[in-house]
């Protein structure tokens, strides 16, 4: 079993939360299209989120990347992926590579979409990604908490790989968090990560 570090996407690898900038993304290329229905629903499933209509972000998610899927080719997320650029984390990076030049390998591991979030993957060298799925049907669920722990852990088993090294932003990854490693390293961490972690007894490092 070769040891991992499992890095972060969103608020981590980048100082962004990459899914808005998706969505501005697309509701922009829909407009040039004149795709003003496109562009009305997304913009409309934002504000229903906002004032809570739409329950949870999952839902709100399922949704928009339903009404994306004509927007989400390998030409256009990688434009995409060129104006998430000047959001990388440099220092996530730097403890990234000194990883990686001791050996270890290493999961990207987002709730993002796989549209974009593989191309992030194979954009920074990382050897695998672990991210949502596109939505096929109803049963679809996003790729966080539980489900990114178990997902995460099942992805590095299949790689052959051991995680040692977790590095996230949010109390979302508590799950991942628990499990026994070496070091876990919490970026810019909100007050509200920083209580619930103590709480559940968790040992790390801030960054």
């Amino acid at each position: 079993m070769r040891n991992a570090i499992v890095v972060d996407l969103d608020g981590t690898l980048f100082k962004t939360n990459t899914f808005k900038h998706f969505i501005v993304f697309v509701v922009k290329k829909a407009l040039k299209k004149f795709d003003l229905f496109t562009a009305l629903i997304l913009l409309s499933l934002v504000a229903l989120r906002k004032i809570r209509l739409i329950s949870t972000h999952e839902k709100m998610k399922y949704k928009v990347l339903k009404r994306s899927s004509k927007y989400v080719d390998k030409q256009l997320m990688d434009e995409f992926v060129e104006v998430l650029f000047p959001y990388v984390n440099r220092k996530v990076l730097d403890v990234l590579d000194n990883y990686k030049n001791t050996g270890y390998r290493s999961i990207l591991s987002t709730a993002a979409p796989c549209c974009y979030a593989d191309l992030i993957g194979q954009k920074y060298l990382f050897d695998a990604t672990c991210s949502s799925e596109m939505p096929a049907n109803a049963n679809w669920t996003e790729n966080v908490r539980e489900t990114k722990k178990a997902n995460t852990l099942a992805l590095l088993q299949r790689c052959n790989m051991t995680m040692q090294v977790l590095v996230t932003d949010h109390y979302d990854d508590i799950p991942l968090l628990l499990e026994p490693k070496e070091r876990n390293i919490v970026v810019y961490p909100s007050p509200k990560t920083i209580v619930l972690l103590n709480k559940n007894g968790i040992k790390y490092d801030i960054m």
